[in-house]
């Protein structure tokens, strides 16, 4: 036999809970099991989403770096000069002794300004996509041309936005 759902109380009534819980400062976890106890039960997910509707949600602040101050101009100084992100993380290990992570590596820098994030196909393959695009060419031929001719592997999913972009999507060989 079949369990069935008990609903002690409407949907409403699990919400208004649920922001009162919140409003006192209760974890989700605990929000949780109280509706289900309820038996409303809502997801972790869901609330969050009930809560951000609210303005209950705090916003995200920026993780603290435990990095020194010297470390940091030492990081940016080296990125400046060209070096690699392994060549830098070495070069602080040798010099300061201090064993920076990727991550925080990345971090600094993008607080600077200084990573650079490289689409991977430049102007002239995206002009001449657009351009075998405009001739009627369909998605295989332009991927094994471009393919051909400059050595890069373009991705359907790439060409699709691309044409998005230009408006290309209902292109149609002209007779």
């Amino acid at each position: 036999m079949k369990r069935r759902k008990l609903r002690y109380v409407s949907r409403e009534e699990a919400i208004r809970a649920a922001i009162k819980a919140k409003l006192e400062g209760k974890p989700v976890n605990d929000i949780v099991n109280m509706l289900k106890k309820m038996g409303h039960p809502i997801s972790r997910s869901t609330l969050f989403r009930i809560f951000k509707r609210h303005g209950l949600v705090k916003k995200y602040k920026p993780r603290r770096l435990d990095v020194p101050d010297e470390v940091q101009e030492l990081v940016v100084s080296l990125r400046k000069k060209g070096l690699t992100y392994r060549e830098i993380l070495d070069e602080i290990l040798r010099s300061k002794g201090y064993r920076l992570t990727m991550a925080k590596l990345r971090t600094i820098l993008e607080r600077h300004n200084l990573v650079k994030h490289r689409t991977r196909y430049s102007e002239t393959v995206i002009r001449e996509i657009i351009k075998l695009r405009r001739q009627g060419y369909t998605y295989r031929e332009i991927v094994d041309y471009i393919r051909l001719n400059y050595n890069i592997r373009v991705s359907w999913s790439k060409l699709y936005s691309l044409f998005k972009k230009h408006g290309l999507l209902k292109w149609r060989k002209k007779k």
